[in-house]
């Protein structure tokens, strides 16, 4: 792929999503986030490459994203 962050080994479960992430074709680690959903996947690689290219670094990007649980009142 051309992309400069990918995710793969995607899997979904009623807890979240899980998937590699890849930066610049290398292995970057375990993305676990309570939003479900292809359509999650893409956000959330957005949300770790505008992050990322902020200066912030993987370890607080990761971690971020597990405490994040969604905006209220969506799908309720």
């Amino acid at each position: 792929t051309e992309a400069d962050y990918v995710a793969s080994d995607i899997s979904y479960s009623a807890k979240g999503t899980i998937f590699t992430l890849a930066c610049e074709g290398k292995t970057v680690g375990r993305v676990e986030t309570h939003m479900i959903g292809a359509h999650n996947v893409s956000n959330t690689l957005a949300a770790i490459a505008i992050s990322h290219e902020a200066g912030i670094e993987w370890e607080t990007i990761l971690s971020g994203l597990l405490k994040f649980k969604g905006v209220g009142r969506r799908l309720e």
